[in-house]
């Protein structure tokens, strides 16, 4: 840019610039009369520079990406890695290498120059170049160097957005009785002891009352009352004027009793083992509870359904069933619940 626009025009010195090979990276032969030849032998420099140096990072090994010779696609013959197309990738490689460089520089010479925004927190180790720098003046010179590898991921696990610097003004709290204050709040006890003498006495008392305890029924309902009480919840009473005036007893034949009295038994049977499963505290419980289910669903299915449509045929209340399908839904209910909790 030194030349412009002394030499040549600005339009002349871009056009060189595209002509040249300091822009075209991907061609071998360097012309001499190049007016950029001598900017390619210093960018040339700077990574030749760059490598002396090294990286003093513990994590990057820099010469295991070197390749000197590479393998042919059946893995046979041995081949140089130097030839043309590799020299002119290695040389686009080399450029963004150095680009890549360059930026870094100007990274981290900003943070030189900004040293507050940089280092908020003098205590923290600074991180240039991928390495630790550490504040040797604020470290005594008896604590013993941390292992760079340390450093390095303490820094990249450490947020300084996420650090609470803010300090809290805290009362600190002396506790007397420790094991009172981890239990909780105790009740406050009445001041006035009584002795053991005086507790057995009134032990003494409350049993010889239970035993003497005679119930008094006349001066708890009064007989009229009884009476008007037990004609409400006859049928045809007050409370029951759904009800017609006859007795089940007398509206059912005894044969539907009878089948009604053995579906009784026979599903309290099946309802007391399944319930007696709960809580299923071993494998065994656990097929059983499944065994019981089906056997629930057969018995309502094969003999709850066929006496419901025998009750519909013989013109009697289909309400003589409502109950036990009321325990069979529970005990649906139940296990929906119990699988639901298994996750099944």
């Amino acid at each position: 840019m030194e030349n412009v626009p002394h030499k040549i025009s600005e339009s002349e010195f871009w056009t060189k610039f595209f002509q040249s090979h300091y822009f075209h990276r991907d061609r071998l032969n360097i012309n001499s009369k190049d007016l950029f030849s001598e900017c390619a032998k210093i960018d040339e420099q700077d990574v030749k520079n760059a490598i002396d140096q090294g990286i003093p990072d513990p994590f990057v090994d820099i010469n295991s990406f070197e390749e000197d010779k590479l393998l042919d696609e059946d893995s046979k013959t041995v081949v140089s890695a130097h030839n043309t197309q590799k020299e002119i990738n290695q040389n686009m490689i080399r450029r963004f290498n150095h680009h890549s460089m360059m930026v870094l520089q100007s990274c981290s010479k900003k943070k030189l120059d900004n040293p507050a925004e940089a280092l908020p927190n003098a205590k923290k180790p600074a991180l240039m170049n991928n390495c630790v720098a550490s504040n040797k003046k604020n470290i005594p010179s008896a604590e013993p160097e941390k292992d760079p590898k340390k450093i390095i991921i303490e820094n990249k696990i450490d947020y300084e957005d996420l650090r609470n610097n803010s300090k809290q003004n805290v009362s600190s709290l002396n506790l007397t009785k420790v094991n009172r204050y981890l239990s909780g709040p105790t009740p406050i006890l009445d001041t006035n002891n009584v002795s053991p003498e005086e507790v057995v006495t009134a032990v003494n008392h409350l049993n010889s009352a239970i035993h003497h305890w005679s119930p008094n029924l006349p001066n708890v309902l009064s007989p009229n009352s009884a009476i008007v009480a037990l004609g409400d919840v006859l049928p045809g009473g007050s409370l029951m004027k759904n009800m017609d005036g006859t007795h089940l007893k007398d509206s059912v034949p005894v044969e539907i009793q009878t089948e009604m009295k053995q579906l009784y038994c026979a599903l309290s049977e099946l309802l007391r083992h399944f319930w007696c499963c709960f809580p299923t505290t071993t494998p065994q419980l656990e097929e059983k509870v499944l065994s019981m289910q089906g056997s629930l669903q057969r018995f309502e299915y094969a003999k709850l359904q066929p006496f419901q449509e025998k009750l519909v045929r013989n013109c009697l209340q289909t309400q003589l069933c409502d109950h036990m399908r009321s325990l069979l839904l529970a005990a649906y209910k139940k296990f929906s619940t119990w699988q639901s909790r298994l996750g099944r």
